[in-house]
């Protein structure tokens, strides 16, 4: 019996210190923050140049999950993306309402309306004024290249935004 309880210690003890490895190893934030209010990130946007990727999503839409874990989620961990991009999502079904660009208050479908983005997912690129910089992404996209895509929007963002400020 002594035996078997110190194997058990044991186990308990690689069990634990495996954990405590796992949990240091990934530091990187990966949660998808849902915004509501849009003038308090306007200003981090434009103190540092930031384009907004903004994914409209419903939490009963799968191809909105599978959006968020295979792709949106890994740019979250990446550092390559944090003096580029903010990501964040926005509920369209959600009944929290939102404070828009201009100081609005209004409801996440109304502000939705406001970039004809009815579908989900979509995502727009924007500037601290709301502004539309590159053409938007609807829907899951083609999924071998969808990264390639994404890329390709946010330079295109980054670009416009860096041309005209």
């Amino acid at each position: 019996m002594g035996l078997v309880m110190k194997q058990g210690f044991r186990l308990i003890l690689v069990l634990l210190g495996t954990l405590l490895f796992l949990g240091a190893s990934d530091t990187r934030n990966e949660h998808l923050i849902t915004v509501t209010d849009f003038q308090s990130i306007s200003r981090q946007m434009q103190d540092n140049d930031l384009v907004l990727m903004l994914e409209f999503s419903s939490d009963y839409c799968p191809y909105c999950i599978r959006l968020e874990e295979d792709y949106l989620k890994p740019m979250l961990r990446s550092t390559q993306y944090d003096d580029k991009v903010l990501i964040r999502r926005i509920d369209l079904g959600g009944y929290t309402k939102v404070v828009n660009f201009d100081g609005q208050l209004m409801s996440p479908s109304k502000f939705a309306a406001q970039y004809d983005a009815y579908l989900t997912p979509t995502l727009i690129f924007v500037n601290h004024r709301g502004e539309e910089l590159a053409e938007q992404l609807v829907g899951l996209g083609t999924e071998g290249f969808f990264s390639a895509y994404i890329d390709q929007h946010i330079e295109q963002a980054r670009s416009k935004l860096l041309k005209s400020g």
